[in-house]
């Protein structure tokens, strides 16, 4: 008769550390018991248990963590909207742009740092209040977002670079004033791909720097 494995999981998630064991103790108790008589019931009951009961703490034990991703959400909201502004969001989508950046500048990073790393850093941006690392530990992972960000920074100056290289190879003077137009701006799109990549991993770093004087 285990609980709803999700829910529960996100309840101990938003829990203060000193009331996590406590509060799932009664409610799984509570839930067993319900479990007997009515067991669609008793998941309803154990359900709307749980949220109400992670919603009353989330503020308190996770307030880092939720104004880190309403920054990334902030960030990225604006910048779509900017684009909107600019004409629409189809110009600004570049898939070749996003497989030359993205992929190669995780692989550096997990090259520059290791899987360990990752997985700590994320750990760490989403449970602080539960983290007991080291300082050694704190500085490998957030070098994990250093290296990602400067990377995919370097990756879009440097097939930018390419690009308006190729556009004055190749471009013909006759065709010039109709075709630089749309050949820069698709050129551009790796450079500014991953200048947003280097500011939301710079936030995650920073972030991971400031839980590690922190605790």
């Amino acid at each position: 008769m285990q609980v709803p494995k999700y829910t529960s999981k996100f309840l101990y998630w938003a829990l203060p550390p000193n009331l996590k064991e406590p509060v799932l103790g009664d409610l799984t108790e509570e839930y067993v018991e319900r479990r007997l008589t009515n067991p669609i019931s008793a998941r309803i009951w154990f359900q709307n248990q749980a949220v109400r009961s992670a919603f009353q703490f989330l503020w308190k034990t996770k307030r880092g963590f939720i104004m880190f991703v309403f920054s990334i959400l902030a960030f990225v909201g604006f910048t779509l909207f900017a684009m909107i502004l600019s004409g629409g969001i189809d110009m600004f989508i570049d898939a070749p742009s996003f497989l030359i950046v993205v992929p190669p500048a995780l692989i550096f990073g997990l090259a520059a740092t290791s899987m360990a790393d990752v997985k700590r850093g994320i750990s760490i941006l989403t449970m602080s209040d539960d983290m007991d690392y080291s300082i050694l530990e704190y500085k490998r992972a957030g070098h994990f977002f250093n290296v990602t960000g400067n990377s995919a920074m370097l990756l879009g100056a440097v097939m930018t670079l390419i690009g308006w290289i190729a556009i004055g190879s190749e471009l013909p003077a006759e065709d010039f004033s109709a075709v630089f137009g749309p050949a820069f701006a698709v050129s551009i799109l790796t450079m500014v791909l991953g200048l947003a990549i280097k500011i939301i991993c710079h936030v995650a770093q920073e972030k991971i720097r400031y839980l590690a004087e922190f605790y």
